[in-house]
């Protein structure tokens, strides 16, 4: 991030506050940040998307895991 003694350019803004309302979401505060993009239908509706995206990946990766995990113990690693 920029010095406070400089002026933020447009990008620098857009991708501190892409970047915050990610790790918002990647902490499992998504309730929070559906909440305060409630007035803008377009954000709402990717937010949700996102969402839903980041539960199947958590998904997939666990059941790929378990599958890696299962394939070690019958032919051991």
């Amino acid at each position: 991030m920029a010095s406070s003694k400089t002026k933020l350019t447009e990008n620098q803004l857009v991708e501190g506050i892409i970047s915050g309302i990610l790790k918002a979401i990647f902490n499992r505060r998504t309730q929070q940040v559906m909440k305060g993009m409630k007035n803008n239908p377009a954000l709402k509706k990717a937010a949700g998307e996102f969402f839903d995206s980041s539960q199947k990946l958590d998904k997939a990766l666990r059941k790929q895991a378990k599958a890696h995990a299962d394939h070690d113990r019958k032919f051991g690693a």
